[in-house]
């Protein structure tokens, strides 16, 4: 923007802001600054309109100076952004006399100084407060309460940053908690139920419940592994888009991943080494005399690519052909647990048909699960003319129930 150019004042008023989240007060002043700065780059932006979102949380009214003239300036619960004029002898007496007013200030200062320090804490260096978030310019924190000055949120919680008490509820105001708690445990079993805050940062994990109604909204966790598989909220609004239980069956209804050959849409993805078919032939009993024992190996892995949410799925075969008369045609299925193959399923026959080989394999947020399966034809003590010259061929399909 030209330093001479001018902008008409913008006057904005907090109170028509109070129920705006976080992020959408970052894109209100992005939008705001995207005008003025029209030839800065949006990291710029971004940076004038996070201290911006930091200014609303401020008990103080106060002033910042941007480049080219601009001030955003703080008051009486509004917010103006206009141009400022240089007066440098206006400025220099003003100096004097915010020095004599701080000297005259220091002992109230030094008095209130740690109660105003703990309020609108940044706990994570985004430039947004997470903890003790006072609002209206009052100097008493309203959203993510810490009592205990641990730096962790007691009462008031809020959900993903939307500044608005929705777990540990203090109704009354006497500084506790009294509705819709967090890390509840209903049946009394020492496990967590509902609202449960797995990584102790104050703010709870799995199995939300946003309304304190005791019905799981989002982020539910149906095997109690302590990882969510159902009820993703994937934007932050509080209304669930991926893997959607509506009815508490505990089994997705709506928006649910579904599979389509070899890769399962969105985030799970399967990826064979050397192809996806198998093709095995001509295979010698493991008891041959002089029979050097080669096993056919076929390895694969499965990548859960969301960083949000666990995922099941399910493994089966897809036979498209299989020939082998008796049942000593066997596999052993095996995953990299660790640095080496632990066996999952011992050797069994290879099935003719189509047919599940193992079901509800949970998978963690970004997890990579390799695979590996070995083959052979068990020997008996005696010949097995009749599996002489069969041959099979199919692949290993991963699937979720929807």
């Amino acid at each position: 923007m030209d330093t001479k150019k001018k902008i008409k004042p913008i006057t904005i008023y907090i109170d028509e802001l109070e129920n705006k989240s976080s992020n959408e007060l970052k894109i209100f002043f992005e939008n705001i600054f995207r005008e003025i700065y029209n030839e800065y780059s949006s990291d710029i932006i971004e940076k004038y309109s996070l201290r911006c979102v930091q200014l609303i949380s401020d008990i103080k009214d106060y002033k910042l100076y941007f480049p080219n003239k601009i001030l955003v300036s703080k008051k009486n619960k509004k917010i103006v952004i206009k141009n400022y004029k240089n007066k440098v002898v206006l400025l220099f007496l003003s100096l004097i006399i915010m020095f004599f007013m701080l000297l005259l200030e220091t002992s109230y200062s030094v008095i209130n100084y740690n109660e105003i320090s703990k309020l609108n804490k940044d706990t994570n260096g985004d430039g947004i407060p997470d903890i003790n978030i006072t609002s209206n310019n009052i100097k008493i924190p309203k959203i993510n309460v810490d009592t205990n000055n641990d730096l962790k949120p007691d009462i008031n919680i809020d959900y993903e940053k939307n500044r608005k008490p929705i777990f540990n509820v203090d109704k009354n105001e006497d500084n506790k908690a009294d509705f819709n708690l967090t890390n509840q445990d209903n049946n009394k079993d020492g496990i967590c139920d509902v609202n449960c805050d797995i990584d102790n940062d104050g703010w709870p994990d799995i199995n939300l419940d946003l309304n304190g109604d005791g019905i799981i909204d989002l982020n539910k966790d149906i095997n109690n592994d302590r990882k969510a598989e159902l009820n993703f909220d994937t934007n932050l609004d509080g209304i669930c888009d991926k893997l959607c239980d509506t009815n508490n069956d505990n089994i997705c209804d709506s928006n649910c991943i579904i599979e389509n050959e070899s890769v399962i849409l969105d985030d799970l993805i399967l990826e064979y080494e050397d192809g996806k078919e198998l093709n095995i032939s001509k295979i010698l009993p493991d008891d041959q005399p002089g029979y050097e024992n080669v096993v056919p190996t076929k390895k694969f892995k499965i990548t859960n690519k969301s960083k949000f949410y666990s995922l099941t799925y399910n493994l089966r075969w897809v036979v498209t052909s299989n020939d082998y008369i008796t049942d000593n045609f066997k596999y052993r299925l095996s995953r990299i647990e660790g640095n080496k193959y632990n066996t999952i399923i011992d050797y069994m026959t290879v099935p003719k048909i189509n047919s599940v080989i193992q079901e509800k394999i949970t998978i963690a947020p970004l997890e990579v699960q390799e695979y590996e399966i070995n083959f052979k034809l068990q020997g008996i003590g005696s010949e097995q003319n009749e599996d002489q010259g069969r041959t099979f061929s199919g692949y290993v399909e991963v699937y979720i129930d929807i």
